[in-house]
């Protein structure tokens, strides 16, 4: 009977010892990314990732403190490589759980975006119910780049417009990973994608940053017009 209360009390311990989150990730150690954005440089993918900046989004923040979000770039062969090599400038680990959009750039989208998918889901913390786009006539990163009016975060203005459209009316539908991956697989479907444009100086909104969006009207707005078709993966073409 002593025996298999000491072994009863053995076990409770040990399991005592193991409980808690051993994965578990500290915010002041993470840099959420809610927008990513792959282009291709040459040969190699540059990826681009929308952070948030935790004291600009707080409750108690001024209005005036500055951007709320801050973008890192990378370029490397892989994708995978590119996030991890945005260490390189990021102060904090790239974390990819909680992101709104993916945005892809139509040089890069013309090629096949299959490395982008996989690289996603390959991504032991990364969710299927983000939306994808193609960058109209642009790189991912410039859209990435552009401060948007009434909400703070440019991706979750991108997610919130997609969304608002849908149930409107239909210049553009939105598309989760999960939904693309389905139309990939099958063969009677041509699978397609919304197009972000944008309208206005890209490089003048850039350089100003938040300055841009305090004007009764933004020098760079962000809309999403028309769709793009993809044929075996590559993009075939945009709606003008």
């Amino acid at each position: 009977m002593k025996q298999t209360i000491h072994l009863f009390f053995v076990w409770g311990l040990i399991a005592l010892l193991l409980g808690g989150c051993w994965d578990r990730k500290e915010l002041n150690e993470l840099g959420i990314a809610i927008g990513i954005g792959v282009d291709m440089e040459g040969d190699q993918y540059q990826v681009t990732a929308q952070v948030v900046i935790p004291s600009a989004v707080a409750s108690k923040s001024s209005p005036s403190a500055g951007s709320p979000v801050v973008t890192y770039e990378a370029t490397a062969p892989t994708i995978q490589e590119a996030i991890q090599k945005m260490t390189d400038t990021s102060p904090r680990i790239i974390y990819l759980s909680h992101i709104r959009m993916l945005i892809l750039g139509e040089e890069y989208a013309r090629r096949g975006i299959s490395d982008a998918i996989e690289a996603l889901m390959r991504e032991p913390f990364t969710r299927s119910d983000f939306y994808i786009a193609i960058a109209k006539n642009n790189k991912a990163s410039t859209m990435l780049k552009i401060p948007t009016p009434l909400e703070k975060l440019p991706a979750n203005k991108m997610f919130a417009s997609l969304d608002t459209l849908t149930k409107t009316w239909a210049p553009a539908t939105k598309v989760t990973m999960d939904q693309l991956l389905s139309d990939l697989a099958n063969p009677d479907i041509q699978p397609t994608l919304p197009a972000l444009e944008a309208l206005g100086d890209t490089e003048s909104s850039n350089e100003k940053g938040v300055d841009d969006i305090k004007s009764i009207s933004p020098g760079t707005t962000l809309r999403f017009s028309g769709i793009g078709v993809l044929k075996k993966r590559p993009l075939a073409g945009l709606d003008q």
